[in-house]
């Protein structure tokens, strides 16, 4: 029998159907390779193998890889005994794949790196009973896995910072708003309270983005007319001349979505036609074959920046915050919807919701007949 060492003879030694060619696409593989017999035995080892591990592929070769565990490899390992013991376990009842993550310590001739160890029992052919190690380098996923987690680290400060600094006067305010209420009467007391409502909204906006930016509550079935005439009386009151039309068939119409992220996803859809459409702006929701759609008559997005606008901080208009677009998106990413971009009949914005499931109309009427569209004003 050739000497298994030998990378002339490797595929007499170590059986694979396709020739010496498999064997060369194997060698060559950034997946590190232990192929064992029965006796679990190393009878082959790739390049990536003598790489990661600082193994001397001639040296290896017939080894016990039990032993070879215990004298070379384990020590190389953030945890040795972790590894030791749950590699040995596939040794001592080799019939289940195993998959586990292990970190590679930085030595003399050897980089630091995590590894996916995956390994399973050899069925067929001529090393049936024995096992095939992979070992495939995640180092560059575990990477961005910890700058995510320095991120949400981050965010998570900041959401802290906001709730303290931002929430805990925002309260104060309110409280003495009331007390004010209870001694004066004044035409300006309402406009104020609803000012505060507003920003702290806004900081539930930020926090959220913050801190849950994905996630949803408990679903339901909420009446989508209703839901958009309930956030156009939040956002409405900013400009008296602003009118809003709601196609009838909305009314009665519900779709399965959590209902406080529905309402903060029109809030911010009809505050983003009203800062940008100006005072008199004419806004109008309409069903489409799959969800719904808010246009307007303002001047509209251009095709370049209709990507750019659900960033955060990114605003046309000088007092925008930014968070608006970007939160409305969120929203809908987070209920498994799509949101999209085109100009309306108009030459405004079309915001187009799609993918909704839809839970029935009361109306009857169908999304695609033609009706009589029901206006309401902002006052």
């Amino acid at each position: 029998m050739s000497n298994p060492s030998d990378d002339t003879a490797a595929p007499s030694e170590f059986p694979v159907d396709g020739s010496a060619g498999v064997l060369a696409a194997l060698d060559g593989a950034e997946t590190a390779i232990f192929v064992l017999d029965p006796t679990f035995a190393v009878r082959w080892i790739n390049e990536a193998t003598a790489t990661y591990f600082g193994l001397d592929r001639d040296a290896v070769i017939g080894a016990d890889k039990a032993a070879l565990i215990e004298s070379q490899i384990a020590s190389i390992f953030e945890r040795p005994d972790r590894f030791a013991e749950t590699v040995g376990d596939t040794y001592a009842d080799n019939t289940y794949i195993e998959e586990f993550e292990c970190h590679v310590l930085p030595g003399e001739d050897r980089e630091e790196r995590w590894l996916l160890h995956q390994s399973r029992p050899i069925e067929n052919g001529p090393l049936a009973g024995g096992r095939v190690e992979h070992y495939t380098d995640i180092t560059d996923r575990k990477a961005r896995e910890a700058e995510l987690k320095r991120e949400r680290d981050r965010l998570e400060e900041f959401a802290g910072v906001v709730s303290h600094d931002l929430r805990n006067p925002l309260n104060v305010a309110q409280g003495r708003l009331e007390l004010l209420s209870d001694e004066f009467e004044s035409q300006h007391l309402e406009p104020l309270g609803g000012a505060l409502a507003r920003m702290g909204r806004i900081i539930d906006d930020v926090l959220w983005l913050a801190r849950a930016g994905r996630d949803i509550g408990d679903t339901e079935a909420v009446d989508l007319g209703g839901a958009v005439t309930a956030a156009w009386r939040l956002v409405g009151d900013e400009t008296t001349d602003a009118e809003l039309i709601v196609a009838p068939e909305l009314d009665g119409h519900r779709i399965e979505a959590d209902s406080d992220r529905l309402a903060q996803l029109l809030e911010n859809l009809l505050s983003n036609a009203i800062a940008h459409g100006g005072d008199d702006v004419t806004v109008r929701v309409e069903p489409t074959a799959t969800g719904f759609a808010i246009a307007d008559d303002g001047p509209g997005i251009p095709p370049a920046d209709r990507e750019r606008v659900f960033e955060s901080g990114y605003s046309s208009v000088p007092d925008g915050t930014g968070f608006g677009l970007r939160i409305a998106s969120q929203v809908v990413e987070a209920h498994g919807w799509e949101i999209s971009i085109a100009e309306s009949p108009d030459g405004g914005a079309r915001f187009e919701i799609s993918g909704i499931e839809a839970c029935g109309s009361g109306s009857g009427t169908n999304a695609g007949e033609k009706t009589d569209e029901t206006p309401r004003t902002g006052d």
